[in-house]
């Protein structure tokens, strides 16, 4: 007979497999992410700044039939236009109502491979847990004119800082729904100075991936005050305040590619 302060031996083994059960269980439910990564043939970025003078803007995807360059007009000609606007019309004729200008209607797998994403996400459903970094190839942003992309690649030093980067610390604000609102929390680098960011995004399933788009603005002079670019090249549009708002954006779509662990 078993003493009745101790179990008796079939309890302690179903005891037992119970708590080895719970045991493996736990850890699969707290460290399991899913690791997703760009499609860089579907993904792309964009800048535009406003008012964008009826040519600044750029994009990573030329090749989507949405999107237009702009115009072949000289800074000189965009500011003397927006000084007759100014004139005719007031500050608030010259300011862009559509950011960006030509949004990508469907994703079609048609762009340069300009754009690389890598992240892990602990919970899909709730967006917890979210680590990452986008990375846009600084040289494949154009904008149509030859002339205007080695003024820009040369402003931007990319032979230097060949990538323009986001590193996502954590995705917060989450709203679920058939498109998800949130707001993504990282570290934006452009021309190797590091910003801390707050970048509004959605993202919605879409063909074989997870579309994710975000956009950001900086006030222009951001450009020469805080990312160090030539106050030189950039004197006529932030010098004398033509420019307001600089607008950056990414529409990647994000690939499933299985369990990993925290990126670096």
């Amino acid at each position: 007979m078993w003493s009745s302060r101790w179990p008796s031996p079939r309890l302690s083994r179903r005891a037992g497999v119970l708590l080895l059960a719970f045991a493996t269980l736990l850890p699969a439910q707290s460290f399991a992410q899913t690791h997703y990564k760009a499609n860089g043939r579907e993904s792309l970025a964009w800048w535009q700044l406003n008012p964008h003078l009826n040519h600044l803007w750029a994009t990573t995807c030329m090749e989507d039939p949405a999107w237009r360059p702009g115009e072949g007009v000289s800074v000189g000609q965009a500011a003397a236009y927006v000084r007759s606007l100014q004139k005719r019309f007031g500050y608030a004729a010259i300011m862009d109502t559509i950011i960006p200008l030509y949004p990508r209607r469907r994703v079609r797998a048609v762009c340069t491979d300009a754009v690389q994403a890598d992240l892990t996400v602990g919970d899909t459903v709730h967006w917890t847990n979210v680590k990452g970094k986008i990375a846009i190839a600084a040289d494949q942003v154009q904008t149509g004119l030859k002339m205007r992309d080695v003024f820009l690649q040369g402003l931007l030093e990319t032979s230097r800082y060949r990538d323009i980067t986001f590193q996502i610390d954590s995705v917060v604000n989450v709203q679920p729904g058939d498109t998800v609102k949130a707001v993504a929390v990282g570290v934006l680098n452009i021309h190797g100075v590091n910003q801390n960011m707050r970048i509004p995004i959605k993202a919605f399933h879409e063909a074989d991936g997870l579309r994710v788009m975000g956009q950001a603005m900086v006030p222009a002079e951001a450009m020469t005050d805080v990312y160090g670019l030539s106050k030189m090249k950039l004197g006529l549009g932030v010098g004398l305040n033509l420019w307001k708002e600089l607008h950056m954006g990414v529409d990647v779509v994000l690939v499933k590619t299985g369990a990993g662990g925290p990126l670096p």
